[in-house]
């Protein structure tokens, strides 16, 4: 319905705005269309409308709910800074600053499609550029390291966890605080395993 209504406002020369569009692509998410939610994304950029970071968000929700990892990534790595200057100073004005739901919905994009490698460095990517994702992924993330045995992605992770919890608000603190005692929990479990295992 959200696309039928864009084609209907182009076809009566009309012009949707961006915010139009980024309700449509989150339809699309909903709906995992993400073919439809990159072809909006992609009359965005080309009618010069400026995204906005929930623009490429939705449609990397979209993507990674039809287990196109490939294509989350790539959206995602056309809002790094670098990759912006590479295409241009006109498009890198353009490009927005993505957020902690940018890089949640690009790691959860990989890790559904099982991709953990890129997921983690998607997180690595936007870790250095001050960018986390919520608790919950990053709680998802924590789990891949413990069952694959990445104790210094682990480490990394909770250390960014552990700055979370010390300077966000209480809410967010509390949530960091049982996400990181429930890593510990975790580490002491596989650790008892791995002790069991060397003595068997």
């Amino acid at each position: 319905v959200a696309v039928e209504l864009i084609s209907r406002m182009q076809s009566e020369t009309l012009h949707p705005g961006v915010i139009t569009y980024n309700a449509a692509i989150n339809a699309c998410a909903t709906g995992q269309q993400w073919q439809e939610a990159t072809r909006l994304l992609r009359d965005v950029l080309r009618g010069g409308l400026g995204p906005t970071a929930g623009t490429y968000n939705a449609a990397i929700a979209a993507c990674g709910a039809g287990r196109q990892w490939a294509l989350a990534t790539a959206l995602l790595l056309e809002m790094l800074p670098a990759a912006s200057q590479q295409r241009g100073a006109e498009t890198a004005s353009r490009s927005p600053r993505p957020d902690a739901k940018t890089c949640g919905a690009g790691v959860l994009a990989c890790l559904s499609g099982g991709r953990w490698d890129v997921a983690l460095g998607i997180w690595e990517k936007l870790a250095a550029c001050r960018v986390s994702p919520d608790l919950n992924c990053q709680s998802q993330l924590l789990a891949e390291c413990e069952l694959r045995g990445l104790f210094q992605n682990q480490a990394l992770i909770l250390e960014s966890l552990a700055t979370q919890a010390g300077t966000a608000g209480p809410l967010a603190s509390l949530g960091a605080a049982s996400a990181l005692e429930g890593a510990a929990t975790v580490r002491i479990r596989a650790a008892t395993a791995a002790a069991k295992a060397s003595v068997a």
